[in-house]
């Protein structure tokens, strides 16, 4: 497979310096570098369904604490915002527009859709035996329902045998009889097939303030993905029950009863006193933490960088199957996300080495096209050999400047902004295009085009 890159301006080729970074020394494999190793959570009687390779309560995570800043600490942007543009890709004519009232306490949202099947799961306010979803194709009158037995709060429910690129209607009941939320039909589409052009957005850091993580959300709602990837640092703590509604659900609440999201695990995930909370919320595919799937023309790879991935370890080594894998192989496009960026020009130092050490020369060796990643509180580009490393850690929580620019040759365009990026892939064409938008749709970055071809 070889990539091309295209660009509507001059690509300013940078070069690295003669020292190099040390290869730190590791622990063993399956320990963890500066974390802990996942095992299995301790089922509490209210959630339906906590996968076994979910995370026992561990110590506190030993990455570079994230300064203390307040709004009035944020740097002014480096790159001007240019005037606002209109997305490049039309609005999906079938999805329906979202609506403009906000969804009620048990509202629902989307997880793991392929091209015939999606899991929608919700939260109850008490532990129900007898809540209820209902769906149908858009257009049909007669609804099909499905429900399970076991008494819970946070429900799950998988529907196969789907059509494939199709829209359908859905909607939940607390008590399997009335109530139904919203109460107007939410819609999903599965997935397309490899010829289709689709969008995803990507944006990620949307912990502790939930106001401007409401606003991201809007923003994300106006350019109408089809699909959504959160970098990690879902929220402030990951393992306290109730951060999750007011910092995450409610504020996306609108976007995610709509659009499947696809979460990463930052730090913050691992923080606080109770549960691994994010295992109970999330239902994504293979074994939650680290996971891969396609959809249309493009595979993601989604990794945990809190977590051991030194050859020999078990995520490394899922991650070389996985390049090797004919969902990967076949894919036009590859994306990698994770939270810990390899190259950054924010305050967190000496987080990205190991990851630069170990996981880069991987991606170079097996086609990636773009890494996606936050932890630092900003938007930044980078490229290095051919691959495109951007920092997506905009979404709410509050912003870093850029105080070790001079330790990252690589970088090409910041800014201090709330922001969050869409790709657009337009498959049959052979090209993708990255553009990033702050809260208001003026664009801050891109169009940036790369072409792909593969070879015959």
């Amino acid at each position: 497979m070889k990539k091309g890159l295209l660009s509507t301006g001059l690509i300013l080729l940078l070069t690295l310096a003669s020292s190099c970074h040390s290869i730190p020394t590791l622990p063993p494999p399956e320990s963890t570098i500066g974390l802990f190793a996942p095992g299995t959570a301790t089922a509490q009687p209210e959630t339906l369904k906590v996968e076994e390779t979910a995370t026992q309560n561990p110590p506190s995570p030993t990455f570079t604490l994230e300064p203390t800043l307040t709004a009035s600490s944020t740097e002014t942007p480096t790159h001007t915002p240019v005037p606002s543009v209109t997305p490049t890709i039309p609005p999906t004519q079938t999805q329906s527009p979202t609506p403009t009232q906000p969804l009620n306490q048990y509202s629902s949202y989307l997880q793991n859709v392929t091209r015939e099947s999606i899991t929608i799961m919700w939260e109850t306010p008490l532990r129900y035996s007898w809540s209820k979803l209902r769906y149908r194709l858009v257009g049909d009158t007669t609804w099909i329902e499905k429900s399970f037995s076991e008494k819970t709060k946070i429900h799950e429910i998988s529907l196969l045998g789907l059509i494939p690129d199709t829209t359908y209607e859905y909607q939940v009941s607390m008590d399997g009889s009335s109530q139904w939320s919203p109460s107007w039909p939410a819609v999903f589409t599965t997935a397309p097939d490899a010829s289709q052009t689709f969008r995803a957005a990507v944006y990620g850091d949307s912990r502790t303030q939930h106001e401007q993580h409401r606003e991201v959300v809007k923003s994300i709602t106006k350019n109408e993905p089809d699909i959504l990837l959160h970098t990690g640092d879902i929220v402030e703590e990951g393992m306290n029950y109730k951060n999750w509604d007011k910092e995450f659900f409610h504020p996306a609440a609108d976007l995610i009863a709509y659009v499947p999201l696809y979460p990463v695990i930052g730090n913050h995930e691992y923080n606080g006193s109770e549960r691994m909370w994010y295992y109970d919320f999330f239902s994504p595919p293979g074994n939650e933490q680290w996971y891969a799937f396609t959809y249309g023309c493009a595979r993601f790879v989604i990794l945990d960088s809190n977590f051991n991935f030194s050859p020999g370890g078990s995520q490394y080594s899922w991650l070389v199957e996985e390049f090797q894998s004919s969902g990967y192989i076949n894919s036009k496009w590859q994306i990698a996300l994770f939270h810990h960026p390899p190259y950054t020009s924010g305050s967190h130092l000496g987080d990205e080495v190991p990851i630069a050490d170990y996981l880069v020369p991987l991606f170079e060796a097996n086609g990636v096209d773009m890494v996606f990643s936050g932890h630092n509180h900003h938007y930044e580009r980078s490229i290095k050999d051919g691959i495109y490393y951007i920092v997506s850690g905009g979404g709410g929580a509050y912003l870093y400047g850029f105080p070790n620019l001079s330790l990252n040759p690589y970088s090409q365009v910041r800014s201090t902004i709330y922001h969050h990026a869409t790709l657009d892939f337009y498959c049959s064409d052979d090209y993708l295009e990255l553009n990033v938008w702050d809260i208001s749709l003026n664009l801050i970055d891109g169009p940036v085009l790369l072409d792909s071809q593969i070879d015959e």
